[in-house]
């Protein structure tokens, strides 16, 4: 919220929706009100179905400070979203090394240089774009199959 703030404050017009809550929710539903970012920034909640919001997205961002296994990522490569994320456990081998989305520091800093290089210079994401069109996700039930047996008969 304070970056999305930061950015609106420097002329970048933007919205952002939040979907999904977490522990952190309730806390982040108030600073968005006393960032006075109420009539930008939307809090969809938890949802059974994020796909229709994903779609409509221009970005993801993947603003964690700590994730186990980023899922949310796999959704967006497969959805072959622009996408930023903060480097957390999983995000650099999910993008390959940010050959498939822009990996940023993981601080409010880090978040700002992204979400401002996406405002102001959204062709240079086009690259992620081209790369994402033509990459083949690995984790397919036929691949998962073919490695376990290949394992097995390795045995």
């Amino acid at each position: 919220m304070k970056v999305h703030k930061r950015l609106l404050d420097e002329g970048f017009k933007h919205n952002i929706l939040i979907v999904g809550d977490g522990y952190d929710f309730e806390n982040i539903k108030k600073l968005k009100s006393d960032l006075g970012v109420d009539e930008t920034a939307t809090m969809l909640g938890f949802t059974d179905n994020p796909y229709p919001y994903f779609k409509q997205a221009e970005f993801y961002i993947l603003s964690s400070r700590y994730e186990g296994f980023p899922t949310v990522l796999f959704e967006a490569i497969t959805l072959k979203k622009k996408i930023i994320s903060t480097e957390v456990s999983g995000s650099a081998e999910m993008l390959r090394n940010g050959e498939l989305g822009l990996l940023v520091e993981n601080s409010e800093e880090g978040i700002y240089a992204g979400m401002k290089q996406a405002l102001n210079h959204p062709e240079s994401f086009e690259q992620y774009t081209k790369k994402l069109k033509s990459y083949k996700i690995p984790f397919t039930l036929k691949n998962s199959v073919e490695k376990i047996i290949s394992v097995l008969d390795g045995l």
